[in-house]
C-alpha cells in the first residue's frame, strides 16, 4: 500500500480514479443507514462539513449547532490526532465525561433528542466506530507514520 500511495503522491489521481476510491472507501466498512434508525423520517435534511485539518477547531464546533438551528441535521464524524493540534475529538474528549464514540443507533438517537422546548437537537459531534471506513484509518494512518502527501491522494 506504501508504494501505491506514492506513486499517487508523485502523479496524482484522475476524476475517474479520485471517484472510484472513494466508492471502494466508502464500500470498506459499516455505513449508516439512516432508514433504519430515523423510522418517522423525522431527519429529511442532512448536511455535512468536512475539513482537512488545521489548527483550532474554528469552524465544527460553531458551525454544527448554527445550521442545525435553520432545522437540518448535522451528523458529524470527526478525527483525532491531526497532528500537533489533536483533532475535534481529541479536544472534546478533553472535557471530563465527554462521550464520543456511539453505535449507529445511538448516534441517531443523539440526533433524535429534543431540547427543553422538544425540538429536535439535530446535531452531534462523534467519532466513527471502528467499522466505520477503515481504509482511511489505514491510509490516514501511513500518512501520519511516513509523512507522504495526503492533499494529492484527497
Amino acid at each position: 500500500m506504501t508504494a501505491w500511495l506514492m506513486a499517487i503522491c508523485l502523479n496524482g489521481m484522475t476524476d475517474a480514479e479520485t471517484a472510484a476510491l472513494t466508492e471502494a472507501m466508502i464500500s470498506s466498512g459499516e455505513q449508516m443507514e439512516w432508514s433504519k434508525h430515523d423510522t418517522g423520517n423525522k431527519l429529511q435534511h442532512k448536511v455535512d462539513k468536512h475539513s482537512t485539518g488545521g489548527v483550532g477547531d474554528k469552524v465544527s464546533l460553531i458551525l454544527a449547532p448554527l445550521v442545525a438551528s435553520f432545522g437540518l441535521t448535522v451528523p458529524m464524524m470527526a478525527g483525532r490526532g491531526l497532528g500537533h493540534t489533536g483533532g475535534t475529538i481529541d479536544k472534546l474528549e478533553s472535557i471530563p465525561g465527554f462521550k464520543t464514540q456511539y453505535p449507529a443507533q445511538e448516534f441517531a438517537q443523539l440526533l433524535l433528542s429534543t431540547n427543553n422546548d422538544d425540538e429536535l437537537l439535530n446535531a452531534a459531534i462523534v467519532s466513527p466506530s471502528t467499522n466505520m471506513c477503515p481504509a482511511d484509518k489505514r491510509m490516514y494512518g501511513m500518512y501520519i507514520s511516513l509523512k507522504i502527501c495526503y492533499s494529492k491522494i484527497f
